[in-house]
C-alpha cells in the first residue's frame, strides 16, 4: 500500500508532531507499507505569529495537486491542520479522494493562552477542517472523549508506543535528586500547562525535560528556584550515545586508530555559594570533565590530574595529523601527557570572566587559587575585592583567607603571577565583556 502524508510540521522542527510520523512509518514499512510525504521543505515559508521558531510553509495550489498525482497513493492522510494540511484536503473534496486526519494537540488552548482567541472558536474551525475526514484519529482516549464531546465526527484512536530499547530500567539512576521524583518529558510550551505542575506543592523534586518556546520564561520566573524547575537531563543518553559510537568504530575495525574526545561545557552554579550560572571563578564553575581515547598512545585506562586547557585541543590534532600548529595558538599538545612521556607540564592557569558587567581574573595552582575582581573594572588604579583558597584543605572554597596576613607573600607572588598570564590586567577589563547577559542565561 502507498500512503501520502501530508504534513506542516516535519524537520528540523523536533516535537511529537515530527517524532510520531518518523516513528509510524518506520514501523509501517516494516509492515509492507511505502510512504511519499509533501512536508515544508522547498516551499517558501514564514514564521507562525508568536511561534517563530514554528515555520508555516506557503505552498501553491497547483504544486499539491501535482504532488499528489505524482506519488499516485492508494491512501492519503493529512496530519496538521496547517496551509499544507487545508491544500490536500481542498484537492480531496474536489477529486472526491477519501482522506484521514490527525488530532495531535490542544491546538485551540494554545491559540487561547497566546492571543486571546476564544477555544470555541478554533475549535468551530477544526470541526470544519476535520469534518470530511472518513477517521479523526486522536492520540489519547481523553482527547478522543473531548473531541467527541465537542462534536467531531468519526474519531478514531491512534495510541503511541514505547521504544523499549531506549526506555527501560536502568542499573544507574539518571538523575541524582531527592526522591519522588515527579518527571515531565514534552515540549515546554503553554499548551502543557507546566507552570501548573510547577506550582504544586510536592515532595521530593520536579523535573522539566524538554525545550519549546516558554523554556526562558519557567526558568527566569523564579518560583521555586528557577532553572532547578527545568532541567534537561539527558546525561545518561549522552553516555550511552558515546557507548555507541565507541561500539561502531571498533564494529568497522578502526577504533585503534582513532582519538575520541569528550570535553564538556564548563559546569554551573546550582547553589553553590548563593550564586547561579557558569561564569563565575569557582571549581563548580571553571572545571570541565575530559576523556580521551586512543589505543595508541594510551593503550591502558589511567586517570591524570594535571591541567589540561580547551586551547589545548588545537595543537593536539593538528600534532596527531601531522600538520603545523599556527604560532597565535595558545594552547600546548597534550600528545605526551596522554602517552606519559611528558617529564614537565604547566603548574598552574588562568580563567577570567565578565559576569554582568564585574569582571574578575584567577591564578588556579593545585593547591592555591586566587581571584581578582576589580572595584572600577577598566581602572588602572582600581582597588580589588580578592579571594584566596585551600583547595586542599577547603575543597569546597568556603573560608576566603585573603585577608590573612600570614598569606601575604602567597597572594604577592600569585597577584605578580596572575599579570605575567594576564596582561594589561585590569586595564583592558571590559565592563560589558563578551557574555554581560551571562547570570541570564
Amino acid at each position: 500500500m502507498r500512503i501520502l502524508i501530508a504534513t506542516d510540521a516535519w524537520r528540523p522542527q523536533v516535537n511529537g508532531v515530527v517524532s510520531t510520523l518518523e516513528r509510524m512509518t518506520q514501523a509501517a514499512t516494516e509492515l509492507g507499507a511505502a510512504f511519499e510525504f509533501i512536508t515544508p521543505q522547498g516551499m517558501w515559508s514564514a514564521p507562525l505569529p508568536s511561534y517563530p521558531e514554528i515555520r508555516l510553509a506557503i505552498p501553491p495550489w497547483r504544486a499539491i495537486g501535482q504532488r499528489i498525482e505524482k506519488a499516485k497513493p492508494d491512501h492519503i492522510h493529512i496530519a496538521t491542520e496547517g496551509p499544507i494540511g487545508w491544500l490536500t484536503r481542498r484537492y480531496c473534496l474536489k477529486h472526491k479522494r477519501i482522506f484521514t486526519t490527525s488530532y495531535h494537540t490542544r491546538f485551540p488552548e494554545y491559540v487561547s493562552a497566546r492571543v486571546r482567541v476564544p477555544e470555541w472558536l478554533t475549535y468551530a474551525g477544526l470541526r470544519y477542517f476535520h469534518g470530511p475526514s472518513a477517521a479523526v484519529m486522536a492520540p489519547t482516549p481523553t482527547i478522543s472523549a473531548d473531541l467527541t464531546r465537542r462534536g467531531f465526527r468519526r474519531v478514531r484512536l491512534w495510541t503511541r508506543g514505547v521504544n523499549h530499547a531506549l526506555y527501560r530500567p536502568r542499573s544507574k539512576r539518571a538523575l541524582d535528586l531527592p526522591r519522588p521524583v515527579f518527571l515531565s518529558v514534552g515540549r515546554v510550551s503553554v499548551e502543557k500547562n507546566l507552570e501548573a505542575l510547577l506550582d504544586l506543592d510536592l515532595p521530593g523534586s520536579t523535573v522539566v525535560v524538554g525545550d519549546g518556546p516558554i523554556r526562558r520564561h519557567l526558568e527566569r520566573r523564579g518560583a521555586r528556584g528557577g532553572e532547578e524547575d527545568v532541567v534537561r537531563a539527558r546525561m545518561l543518553e549522552h553516555d550511552e550515545l558515546v557507548g555507541s559510537v565507541l561500539k561502531k568504530l571498533k564494529d568497522l575495525g578502526i577504533a585503534d586508530n582513532t582519538i575520541v574526545v569528550y570535553f564538556s561545557d564548563n559546569g554551573w552554579q546550582w547553589g553553590e555559594h548563593r550564586m547561579r550560572a557558569k561564569n563565575k571563578p569557582y571549581e563548580e564553575s571553571i572545571r570541565s570533565p575530559m576523556l580521551v581515547y586512543y589505543p595508541k598512545l594510551a593503550p591502558l585506562p589511567r586517570k591524570d590530574s594535571r591541567f589540561a586547557l580547551n586551547v589545548d585541543l588545537a595543537p593536539t590534532f593538528a600534532e596527531l595529523a601531522g600538520a603545523g600548529v599556527p604560532i597565535t595558538e595558545s594552547g600546548v599538545s597534550l600528545v605526551r601527557v596522554i602517552d606519559g612521556t611528558q617529564a614537565t607540564w604547566r603548574t598552574d592557569l588562568l580563567t577570567e570572566g565578565w559576569p554582568g558587567g564585574h569582571p574578575w581574573a584567577t591564578v588556579r595552582e593545585s593547591q592555591w587559587k586566587y581571584t581578582e575582581i576589580p572595584v572600577t573594572p577598566g581602572d588602572p588604579n582600581t582597588a580589588f575585592e580578592k579571594e584566596l583558597y585551600d583547595l586542599v584543605n577547603d575543597p569546597y572554597e568556603l573560608t576566603n583567607v585573603a585577608s590573612d596576613p600570614a598569606h601575604a607573600a602567597r597572594i604577592a607572588q600569585m597577584a605578580a603571577r596572575l599579570r605575567q598570564l594576564r596582561q594589561n590586567w585590569p586595564i583592558d577589563s571590559d565592563p560589558n565583556g563578551p557574555d554581560p547577559d551571562e547570570d541570564d542565561e
